[in-house]
């Protein structure tokens, strides 16, 4: 660490320009990104998307194509079929593949064009200019289209109207000087080339429309993070007498080194999520990894350099009168000393209750629903989303997201008496189950191969009720029909890619908590030199990601929240609790880093445990106190808007946050080190000798 900040500073033109031209890089990549990225969940390998290959190769034309125009007023077919012949003209290879008249005095026309996804996205906005303002256009390129904007605009609102100011007011509190602008300035290094890099990524691997979202939350909470650690670590070596220069250095050595492992704990939690079988998610771990790597680069070789140029500039700009400022330090210190005694006198009480508590709020688990996005989970107010809920109120097979199935005879199948009895009995057990709405004939694919069986559910499509009608389709239905051995029936869409969806996401999510867990211990021990101290720290985070789960399904799922405005679901969307997870994780134990090195710095000079905790904590509580209060301001702006999935990713995180810095930093951290007293710091030989930890 002491030779990296030495080559930085002696080298602080290349350091600028370098990431100058990454920020300019990021910006121009940044710029093309939105156009990129997509709300789609795909799963490659399941029986889903062989089923989505098939009708793209053998089905091309068929209801639910790329767009859907709904017309209402006099005469509505006929207005329907002509705004359909006008946006198959206006769409390269559109054609109109059908017209449905829908109660209310509607209809819709489905067009189906040659565009791809993205193409077909970009293409809605000149598609409404030409059809007008009365005719309604929706569907899956429509979504895509909406869904963009509206998250940008969410994100924006909850930047400017909360994120921001909170986080200016509390900055200006905490540093009480120009160094206030420094958390801002650190942000826009790491966020630009973090969107730039991701620009790159988009080309090869699906990014969803959520990463901008999460790029911005998670590089502004990091940049505060970083930046409040090293200003304040800058002014305790100053207060000791040292030199501008040799102060820089010497905070680099300590909060630098914790800022490196702190930021690989946050990044290796979300780079596991690139193992999971789900490119959407993938996506979200590329992203999730980009922003922390890239902020431990830039607090080890910019924040320096910016720190020995403007460091004493900014610390001139007083916000707050430098007399009152100091008295305030001195104030908190004692606060944090005397709170950590007390807790620390009474830690045979606090700990159980404390941890009772957070069990407790954490039971709702057990009642869970997880499953995929439907249209609920989106926000109800946009024109795509209007015409999804009128198709599936008029009853279209459009809205209902139909399961479809596919026969695929192998040689001369399809006409074998086997196959056409194997049919009839299929078509027969359909219509006999009491939770299958409609079936339609089997429809054969212009090459004269494959068939296709569409059946609409009496239920969500979405819901775990429809997703055990899914598996019972695959395990009992399709089976019992009895279809020769050459023969291979899939089901794919509607409640089966709901099963596929959820199993996919959730299935390896024990393997990743368990690989997530073992990682960061082996990466704690090294920082924290003891091997229970990791352990404790892995402990009391998961009853904190537990607590935080618990309460977003009670104000969410069991709609507890109804009466603040936050929007109840039927169930959490599956990728929600993998996500939270993997960055709560990393974020919680980021203040479990910061604390922890410095109680063990304390031990390492006094040898007592008291001390340690005591002195930790009156040195570095009201930093992480401060960046977590600016951390969850940052995650409640995912709430401001109409956005359900956003509500829940924004209270769950916040929430969590919340309680971390609260009960678990200020209560149980201090009482649990209480209780294992010099235990806490041990570490045998042989565990030193395999890690290469000098004691």
């Amino acid at each position: 660490m002491v030779a990296l900040t030495d080559w930085c500073l002696r080298h602080r033109a290349i350091v600028l320009a370098a990431w100058l031209a990454a920020v300019g890089a990021g910006v121009a990549g940044a710029l093309g990104l939105s156009p990129l990225l997509s709300s789609g969940f795909s799963l490659p390998g399941t029986d889903s998307a062989r089923v989505s290959a098939v009708l793209a190769r053998d089905f091309p034309a068929g209801p639910g194509g790329d767009f859907v125009l709904i017309v209402k007023g006099s005469q509505p077919r006929v207005r329907a079929r002509r705004a359909g012949a006008e946006a198959a003209r206006a769409l390269p290879g559109g054609w109109v593949s059908s017209t449905e008249l829908l109660p209310a005095g509607s209809a819709a026309a489905f067009v189906g064009t040659s565009l791809s996804s993205s193409a077909a996205q970009n293409a809605t906005g000149a598609l409404r200019a030409r059809l007008g303002s009365g005719v309604l256009v929706t569907g899956d390129a429509a979504v895509q289209h909406d869904i963009g904007p509206a998250l940008a605009h969410a994100l924006e609102q909850g930047e400017l109207y909360l994120a921001v100011p909170v986080a200016l007011v509390i900055l200006m509190f905490v540093f009480g000087t120009g160094s206030a602008l420094l958390p801002f300035v650190f942000a826009a290094f790491t966020i630009t080339p973090a969107l730039g890099i991701a620009w790159g990524v988009a080309h090869v691997l699906a990014l969803s429309n959520y990463l901008l979202n999460m790029v911005m939350m998670i590089g502004l909470g990091i940049a505060i993070d970083y930046s409040l650690l090293v200003v304040n670590r800058y002014r305790d070596e100053r207060r000791q007498g040292r030199g501008h220069e040799e102060a820089v250095r010497e905070t680099m050595l300590h909060a630098g080194r914790t800022i490196l492992f702190s930021g690989l704990v946050v990044s290796l939690g979300l780079a596991l999520m690139i193992l999971l079988p789900v490119p959407f998610l993938r996506g979200f771990g590329v992203g999730g990894l980009l922003v922390p790597v890239l902020s431990i680069a830039c607090a080890l070789s910019l924040l320096p350099v910016m720190l020995l140029a403007l460091g004493e500039r900014l610390e001139g700009v007083h916000l707050l009168p430098q007399r009152l400022s100091e008295r305030r330090h001195a104030l908190e210190y004692r606060l944090w000393a005397s709170h950590t005694s007390w807790v620390m006198r009474r830690a045979k009480v606090i700990a159980p209750l404390v941890a009772a508590g957070l069990v407790l709020t954490a039971t709702p688990l057990i009642g869970v629903h997880v499953g995929p996005s439907s249209t609920r989970t989106l926000p109800q107010g946009l024109a795509s989303v209007r015409g999804l809920v009128e198709l599936q109120a008029a009853g279209s097979s459009y809205s209902s997201d139909p399961t479809t199935i596919v026969v695929e005879p192998h040689g001369t199948g399809a006409s074998l008496p086997g196959t056409t009895a194997a049919l009839a009995r299929f078509d027969r057990l359909l219509h006999a189950d009491p939770e299958v709405a409609s079936v339609s004939s089997a429809q054969q694919a212009s090459s004269g191969g494959d068939l296709r069986i569409e059946l609409v559910s009496r239920l969500d499509p979405a819901s775990p009720q429809a997703q055990s009608f899914a598996e019972r389709l695959r395990s009992v239905l399709i089976p019992a029909a009895h279809f020769p051995a050459s023969v291979v029936v899939l089901a794919g869409g509607g409640a089966a890619y709901a099963t596929d969806f959820v199993s996919r996401t959730l299935g390896p999510f024990p393997w990743l908590i368990l690989g997530v867990l073992a990682v960061t211990y082996l990466v704690l021990v090294r920082a924290f030199r003891s091997l229970l101290l990791p352990l404790k720290a892995i402990l009391l985070n998961l009853l904190t990601v537990s607590a935080a789960s618990g309460l977003m399904i009670a104000l969410f799922q069991w709609g507890w929240g109804s009466w603040a405005g936050l929007l109840r679901v039927n169930q959490i969307e599956a990728w929600i609790p993998v996500f939270m997870f993997t960055l709560l994780f990393g974020l919680s134990m980021d203040y479990e880093v910061f604390l922890v090195t410095r109680m063990r710095e304390v031990w390492d000079a006094t040898r007592s445990n008291q001390r340690a905790v005591v002195g930790g904590l009156a040195n570095t509580g009201r930093i992480v106190t401060a960046a977590g209060l600016i951390m969850a301001a940052t995650f409640s702006g995912l709430m401001i808007g109409s956005i359900p999935t956003m509500q829940q990713l924004g209270f769950g995180l916040a929430v969590a946050i919340l309680i971390d810095i609260t009960l678990v930093r200020g209560l149980l951290l201090p009482s649990t080190m209480a209780l294992a007293g010099r235990w806490n710091w041990y570490l045998p030989r042989w565990a030193a000798r395999a890690l290469v930890i000098r004691s």
